[in-house]
């Protein structure tokens, strides 16, 4: 396939369709970074394709490139303002570049695009929870946690981020304990679940229920320092102190 691709590349050089079709296999491939350069290629020839810069931005997610990531949709958006994906990736590379006032704009604006894709509706919305929370806007990082809920009330990471964040707080944190007991009962692996609900029963006076599942969350996942942070207070509390 890639020899075919080769030859309709040299047959047709200032074809964007060659280069798309080659793009495309290199991306099965993995070979995300030649697969960038094809696709930009493909805009060099043809900047009107949507198509093109959706499945670039695809590609810089691969790569992690989150400047490029919010270059290229910003000035796609210009061209293409009502595309959902666009504010998506718009506002998680503006949150991931800490321009968090940026990111509840675009996820702000992009809901308003969205039509029977309930899936979609709530990556915005868990999107919107975690930058209102890094705004201190309690209240909507709530709305928008509980929006996320009301569509996947499985959603682990969202109930785990919704959890922990109201243990912070130290509001509600009954109802924390419920959601991030549920987040373990899905991902009962995830080191970072673990350790949500064992800071949360920590947060509730629980300890000893606490040293057992942070505990548990150590042994889940590789060290952090968080954890080990979270675990010392529990020995604190329990009046272990030098092992604190």
């Amino acid at each position: 396939a890639f020899e075919l691709a080769e030859l309709m590349l040299q047959a047709h050089p200032n074809d964007p369709k060659a280069h798309s079709i080659y793009a495309d296999f290199l991306v099965q491939d993995k070979r995300y970074k030649e697969a960038e350069a094809e696709f930009r290629k493909v805009l060099s020839l043809d900047s009107t394709k949507y198509l093109i810069r959706e499945q670039l931005l695809f590609v810089e997610a691969e790569l992690e490139d989150n400047q490029a990531m919010y270059e290229i949709s910003r000035r796609a958006l210009e061209l293409f303002p009502d595309q959902p994906l666009l504010y998506l990736f718009a506002g998680s590379s503006s949150f991931i570049l800490k321009d968090y006032e940026s990111a509840a704009k675009y996820f702000k604006t992009g809901v308003n695009f969205i039509v029977g894709n309930d899936r979609l509706l709530a990556q915005f919305y868990a999107y919107l929870g975690d930058t209102y929370f890094q705004l201190n806007e309690n209240e909507k990082s709530d709305e928008a946690y509980q929006k996320v809920l009301k569509i996947e009330p499985d959603n682990a990471l969202v109930l785990n981020n919704y959890a922990y964040y109201l243990s912070l707080r130290g509001v509600e944190l009954e109802k924390a304990e419920q959601m991030a007991k549920h987040a373990v009962e899905l991902e009962p692996d995830n080191s970072s679940y673990l350790d949500t609900y064992g800071w949360v029963l920590f947060r509730l006076g629980r300890y000893e229920d606490a040293k057992e599942w942070i505990r548990k969350a150590m042994e889940a996942g590789e060290e952090s320092a968080v954890v080990l942070e979270h675990y010392g207070d529990v020995l604190w509390k329990l009046d272990d102190r030098k092992e604190a």
